[in-house]
């Protein structure tokens, strides 16, 4: 006999995260740097307070909760060699286990995914539903709120043409699965929606 399956496990889209890879692509990641940026969360509006040390060797990060509590952490930074021309991609610490990370979360303490006991999103959710949040993450990428269609002209200000195209080609994949799980959910023949972007 089948066991119960249990609630599902929470995982890294739950929580608010940061990434000094993103940090460092966007000229933030400075030495004595001092920024407020936001969290990668589903609430678009999540502050965080970050002072970069003058060795780069790490940073104190300041971030408020829904519930108005403030965290404070100070996270060591690692740089690894990348390639042989002297450049280096810096790594968090984690503060509880020390394993070398790209992306901390944040929940009443700032630590790896491991730590904090997540899972990955795919982990706990049906195909219908990673599309969904697929689709979703894609849309808020572009500037734009919930739905299938992108009015022309939609391209976020500083955003490369390239990086535009590769989101215009995910959120036509992510619609289409969408829309396919819609019909398939009411009983409709999945092959009969639209195929072109401009169709949805």
């Amino acid at each position: 006999m089948a066991r119960p399956k249990g609630p599902p496990r929470p995982c890294t889209d739950d929580l608010p995260s940061i990434d000094i890879r993103r940090w460092k692509r966007s000229g933030l990641f400075t030495p004595g740097g001092h920024f407020i940026t936001t969290a990668d969360t589903n609430d678009p509006f999540t502050p965080v307070d970050v002072k970069v040390d003058k060795d780069l060797a790490g940073v104190m990060i300041s971030y408020r909760t829904i519930g108005h509590q403030v965290i404070r952490q100070r996270v060591k930074v690692s740089w690894t060699p990348l390639g042989p021309y002297g450049a280096q991609r810096p790594f968090f610490r984690c503060p509880d286990c020390g394993e070398r990370v790209a992306i901390l979360y944040i929940h009443e303490r700032i630590v790896c995914r491991k730590c904090h006991g997540l899972i990955w999103l795919v982990e706990n959710e049906n195909p219908m539903l990673r599309a969904e949040r697929g689709l979703a993450k894609v849309r808020r990428q572009l500037g734009l709120g919930p739905g299938f269609d992108i009015p022309l002209g939609s391209r976020p200000k500083g955003m490369r043409q390239s990086t535009y195209l590769r989101l215009l080609k995910m959120h036509k994949e992510y619609a289409q699965r969408v829309l396919r799980g819609i019909c398939r959910e009411i009983g409709l023949d999945p092959d009969e929606i639209p195929s072109k972007q401009g169709d949805l």
